[in-house]
């Protein structure tokens, strides 16, 4: 704003307007819209007189900011909202997945008995599936809902 009204008393420009704000000795932050425009010239061109207006509009900024603040926090709350549907559907789809490897690492171990071999490779399968288990129960334990079953 500054360098608009050097370009009205400079001849530059023929008029200006625009918002600008100016902190107060009480620490009090202020708004202001404003215009001004050349109503003489000399010989050479230059401004002689410029009139103007100052419009305080700090109660409207105030109401502005405010809103502005409050769909800030709504959209923040949204895609917080967002998110956490999408690690719900995640989890739901792991822990069917867990299911079916768990599912069939049950049938393979009962299927194998008499072959301790399968039944060895089959083992670390299904304890991997009950500590990723735990880890699923543990997730939604902390998000305040309720464990698999």
């Amino acid at each position: 704003m500054e360098l608009a009204f050097q370009n009205l008393q400079g001849g530059l420009e023929e008029s200006v307007f625009g918002e600008l704000s100016i902190t107060g000795s009480d620490g009090e932050k202020r708004w202001f819209n404003t215009g001004a425009r050349v109503t003489s010239k000399d010989k050479n061109g230059l401004p002689v007189e410029i009139t103007g207006i100052l419009y305080e509009t700090t109660g409207i900024k105030k109401k502005e900011l405010d809103l502005m603040e409050k769909e800030i926090e709504e959209l923040q709350s949204r895609k917080m909202e967002t998110v956490g549907r999408l690690a719900g559907g995640v989890a739901h789809d792991f822990n069917n997945l867990l299911h079916v490897i768990m599912g069939y690492t049950e049938i393979l171990a009962k299927v194998t008995e008499s072959d301790p071999v399968t039944r060895e490779l089959a083992a670390p399968i299904m304890d991997a599936s009950r500590k990723a288990g735990s880890w699923y129960d543990s997730f939604f334990f902390s998000a305040g809902t309720r464990p698999r079953k």
